[in-house]
C-alpha cells in the first residue's frame, strides 16, 4: 500500500463527511488511522446464475463516494465450480462494475472517462 493509497483514502472519507462535525472526525481520523501493509487479496464474491462463484479483485475507492470503485486497468475474476474447483479466470475491461452474472453473459455498469455511466452486457465464450 502506497502514500497515494493512503491519500485516496482520507479523501474518499473527506467528502463522505462535508458538514463541519465532520473536520473534527478528519482530523481525529488523519492523526490516528492505521493501514495494513497490503490491499486484500480478493475484493468481491458474486455468485453465478449457474452456481459458479466468481472472486474478484480489491479496488480501493479513490473518488466520489457515490460511484462503485472501478479499475483503470482491466480486472481480472477467477470462476470456481459449485464444488469448489478453479475453473477459469475471466478478463473484464476497465472502469467496469460487475452486478450480475448469467449463464451465457455478465451484466454491470461501465463509466467513460466523464464518470457517466452506462449499462453493459458482455456475452461468455463457454468452451
Amino acid at each position: 500500500m502506497t502514500r497515494q493509497d493512503r491519500e485516496d483514502y482520507f479523501v474518499v472519507e473527506e467528502a463522505r463527511n462535508p458538514e463541519p462535525s465532520g473536520v473534527r472526525y478528519f482530523r481525529f481520523l488523519r492523526a490516528n488511522a492505521q493501514f495494513a501493509e497490503e490491499f486484500p487479496a480478493f475484493g468481491r464474491l458474486l455468485g453465478a446464475e449457474t452456481g459458479e462463484l466468481w472472486v474478484g479483485p480489491y479496488i480501493p475507492e479513490r473518488e466520489t463516494p457515490a460511484f462503485k470503485p472501478v479499475s483503470e486497468d482491466a480486472t481480472t475474476w477467477s470462476v470456481y465450480s459449485r464444488a469448489g474447483a478453479w475453473i477459469s479466470d475471466v478478463v473484464l475491461p476497465p472502469r467496469f462494475h460487475l452486478m450480475f452474472i448469467g449463464e451465457e453473459f455478465v451484466a454491470g455498469v461501465s463509466r467513460d472517462r466523464l464518470n457517466v455511466e452506462s449499462i453493459v452486457v458482455l456475452r461468455l465464450q463457454r468452451q
